[in-house]
């Protein structure tokens, strides 16, 4: 039942832009001596190849007329002016302004079209954009956002464009600017009810496959400014830097730092994240003319040197870690070894709570953990996260640590500590937490079975229009606990959950379907919507996808079925694993009774045939996955 929590939409403005360029400087030696221009490429390296020879695609789209956000000043001149700056150095520039979404939809699949073999990719928007759960999102200027489902109707998903990106061009980067304050974060806010306390500042992180930068204009979790004239700070200093410095990226984005922190008085520091592989140029290098005989190479720092100037006054031991794990044997990893040996030596005070921006990075890194998002799962990692957390008082961290509690997952089982913990995130206005305080009453997990409490705090979750929480009401309606029995209205709550993208709500309307509670009974629909749950990693959906009948108006097939759990249980799926030592209560009795004949045709168990969940079974399913009880 614990679900990922929907996180603070930011106030934003998105930009994106990249390039690479490059010239020799040795075209009149070359004429006058063949031979000396064989040495200098001998001596002179650059990564950067001549900007005739590359291919280099830009989207750049500026949104500022907005018919639900009033009209923006800047967005569209931030556009303008850099689709200059890019054409200057080389890009061919596809431009994109007050887009709707059907336009802006079509502007990426322009984009995506063109992008096909090129040697560097580029994207700057400039606009609105909301952070809802992580997933960044940019605004069409028809975007309205009065549902939450029209999250994922009206809005174009960031990571869509990044993954373009990647896959058809080697080289990538993307300047992301979050400037404007955005009244649709308000309506959305509205819609989510008691959730909108949780609404955080500025852009979630994002990380970058190998060839790619990505720059934010202020650091994760804080807004930048807009600015007072065209441009905003982060679009002003990028653009003239892009039009007039022959420096790499990386000289560039410290000069456009320090520049926005200049005229921000500190407020705002740009940021990247970069797994980029080489140096790259915007414009040709400068060098010196031509000379006759081969130039001495000009001595310059080493990598190591130039990383450790920039890193040696930090206090960060974390930091100094990571430097030392890059630059293992050098002299300057001795150095940080040091520093950090200095640094732990000092007696430091307990420090504050963290802010709320940490929180929330803390609980999003936690969520990485527990499901094994591009990290190994490890449910101890995420519990010190949710601990951090739920510290800071983060509904969503609070939330996430009952869910470690109620399943045993790194702590002891606990239903009466995740209860609390449940009840204090409810008190922030956490929907999941709500729904999940109706799982535990409607269960009786920790409590006495208590349907009125259950109908009570389902019905707070739905009224914030948490999906988990209309999938709690329609179980009620379904089973007529609490409720007069009402399949009709089980069956609109579940198509309330499912279009919230809700496992659970996916899975019951496949059971409609297939006991034919919602009507005529339609294996082909309860396979459609087995397949949905499944997908968003729903284990009772994967169970009842090897239940249906092999043929259609066939026997269900829950030997089948039994089978599938016992396989998902030895493949280490936790949940499953938590049920079979649990009582099984939410799992059909003819599939608990499959279960024991198959654990009997295994050799494991040696009791009755019944769907009866004992000691005896479940010391039987730890024989089967060759654990102690």
């Amino acid at each position: 039942m614990h679900a990922t929590q929907e996180a603070s939409p930011f106030s934003s403005c998105f930009m994106a832009t990249v390039g690479a360029c490059w010239c020799s400087w040795a075209v009149a030696a070359m004429r006058r001596l063949f031979s000396q221009l064989i040495f200098l490429a001998l001596v002179t390296v650059s990564t950067a190849a001549p900007a005739g020879a590359e291919k280099r695609i830009a989207l750049v789209i500026g949104n500022s007329t907005y018919k639900h956000a009033g009209v923006l000043t800047n967005p569209k001149n931030d556009a303008t002016d850099m689709s200059a700056a890019l054409k200057k150095v080389g890009f061919q520039v596809i431009d994109g302004f007050d887009l709707d979404k059907t336009s802006f939809d079509r502007k990426i699949r322009e984009f995506a079209n063109t992008l096909s073999g090129a040697d560097a990719g580029l994207f700057f928007y400039a606009g609105h954009g909301l952070q809802v759960s992580g997933q960044n999102y940019l605004v069409p200027i028809d975007a309205e956002l009065a549902t939450a489902a029209s999250l994922e109707f009206e809005m174009v998903r960031l990571d869509v464009v990044h993954r373009i990106m990647e896959q058809a061009a080697p080289t990538n980067i993307l300047f992301l600017d979050a400037c404007r304050n955005n009244p649709l974060a308000r309506n959305l806010a509205r819609v989510l009810g008691t959730r909108s306390a949780e609404i955080g500042r500025g852009l979630a992180a994002v990380e970058s496959g190998s060839g790619t930068l990505i720059s934010f204009s202020t650091q994760p979790g804080n807004v930048a400014l807009d600015g007072s004239g065209r441009n905003s700070p982060f679009a002003a200093a990028l653009s003239k830097q892009i039009s007039s410095s022959s420096d790499d990226l990386s000289a560039l984005l410290i000069a456009v730092r320090n520049e926005v922190m200049n005229v921000t008085q500190r407020k705002q520091v740009p940021w990247e994240h970069s797994a980029l592989t080489g140096r790259f140029y915007f414009s040709a290098p400068r060098q010196p003319p031509a000379a006759l005989t081969p130039p001495t190479p000009a001595w310059r720092l080493s990598e190591a040197a130039e990383a450790w100037d920039r890193t040696k006054e930090t206090t960060n031991v974390a930091a100094l870690e990571l430097f030392v794990g890059r630059y293992k044997d050098t002299y300057y990893a001795d150095l940080a070894r040091l520093r950090i040996v200095e640094l732990k030596s000092i007696v430091t005070v307990p420090s504050p709570p963290p802010r709320p921006a940490q929180a929330d990075r803390d609980f999003e890194l936690g969520e990485r953990y527990l499901y094994g998002r591009g990290v190994p799962r490890d449910y101890g990692k995420a519990r010190e996260l949710y601990e951090k957390a739920a510290a800071a008082g983060h509904g969503g961290g609070l939330n996430a640590l009952g869910s470690l509690y109620r399943n045993g997952w790194s702590v002891p089982q606990d239903y009466a500590k995740a209860r609390q913990l449940y009840e204090e995130s409810a008190a922030k206005g956490h929907g999941y937490a709500m729904s999940n305080l109706g799982f535990l009453y409607r269960e009786g997990f920790g409590v006495p079975p208590d349907y009125s409490k259950a109908r009570e705090w389902s019905e707070k979750s739905a009224a914030v229009g948490n999906p988990a929480g209309f999938s709690e009401l329609g179980v009620l309606y379904e089973r007529g606990h609490g409720v007069p029995q009402d399949f009709a209205k089980a069956r609109d709550l579940y198509q309330k959950a499912a279009a919230g993208g809700n496992g659970y709500g996916m899975n019951n309307l496949g059971r409609l379907y297939q006991s034919g509670r919602r009507g005529p009974q339609d294996y082909t629909k309860a396979r459609e919507w087995y397949e949905k749950a499944a997908a968003q990693g729903n284990r009772y959906a994967k169970a009842n996808l090897a239940s249906l009948p092999q043929a259609i108006g066939g026997p269900v097939d829950d030997a089948r079925a039994a089978k599938v759990v016992l396989e998902l249980a030895k493949a280490n799926d936790d949940e499953i694993i938590g049920d079979l030592r649990g009582d099984m209560r939410q799992w059909a009795q003819s599939i608990r009774t499959e279960i024991k004949r198959e654990l009997t045709r295994l050799g494991h168990y040696s009791g009755p045939i019944d769907d009866k969940w004992d000691d005896i079974t479940r010391a039987a399913v730890s024989k089967y996955l060759g654990r102690s009880k």
